[in-house]
């Protein structure tokens, strides 16, 4: 069975022969310096009037058509009315690269922290806020900064006590605590203006992503049979679960 013939389209023609118009060429220079004739240059690019017949209008060799692009200072794939099958496969690939970037740069930054943890090097705020850009996020990962942070839901505007969804084991409130059960009992002894306080700060980080203002706040809390009151630093942050329509969530790390 003999191959199916190859055409040029006729917007490939119209493009061949408005890049020759625009390039400064004339058809009896380009014809020269493809080392073809003139007829062909105008089969090519549509002046020929018997052009719209499909039998004048057969695919040039590549290596012509390549010539031609890099004469015009043109695209090849534009010339060839090939982007609409090009450029799917781009921008998948363009997906695919980025993809890959993604889950190095969370490979990297997970052995990192590992490496640190190993090496007796506590985990620092900005070592929290980078893993915060790598994961965008999404906590739930098994990544070893997330034992550093507590998980919270975020309160309603008419909350009066914020309600924690997880303690990480190596976080603040996961040394004093041990567990999120005792936290939440905790919370519940405070002062009703203390927890309101609280609830404020979980509040402002409803909208804010990485590379926004994050406020460092200052808190000053006095724990159950204590007569001094504890001091620390925090930042909070809004975050997701990890799974689909996961609801928001508030990632708090003290130190």
């Amino acid at each position: 069975m003999p191959r199916e013939k190859r055409l040029l389209s006729m917007e490939s023609a119209r493009r061949i022969h408005e890049a020759i118009e625009s390039s400064g060429h004339t058809r009896q220079s380009l014809a020269k310096w493809l080392d073809v004739s003139i007829a062909t240059i105008d089969r090519i690019s549509g002046r020929d009037a018997r052009t719209n017949q499909d039998a004048y209008r057969p695919v040039p060799p590549g290596d012509v058509m390549a010539e031609i692009a890099i004469q015009t200072d043109t695209d090849f794939f534009y010339l060839m009315d090939y982007t609409d099958l090009i450029h799917p496969l781009v921008t998948q690939y363009k997906r695919q690269i980025s993809s890959l970037v993604d889950l190095l740069s969370k490979d990297i930054m997970k052995q990192a922290t590992l490496r640190c943890a190993q090496q007796g090097r506590k985990i620092q705020l900005e070592d929290v806020l980078e893993w915060y850009r790598v994961s965008g996020g999404v906590v739930g990962q098994g990544h070893p900064v997330e034992e550093y942070v507590d998980i919270v839901e975020i309160p309603d505007a008419g909350a009066k006590i914020v309600k924690p969804i997880k303690v990480g084991a190596q976080s603040k409130a996961g040394g004093i605590f041990g567990s999120t059960e005792r936290f939440w009992r905790e919370l519940q002894t405070w002062p009703e203006e203390k927890n309101q306080e609280i609830v404020g700060h979980f509040r402002r980080v409803i909208g804010l992503k990485y590379g926004d203002d994050i406020p460092l706040t200052p808190m000053e809390v006095l724990l159950s049979g204590q007569t001094e009151p504890t001091h620390y630093h925090r930042i909070c942050m809004e975050a997701k679960l990890l799974g689909r329509n996961a609801p928001s969530v508030a990632i708090s790390y003290a130190f």
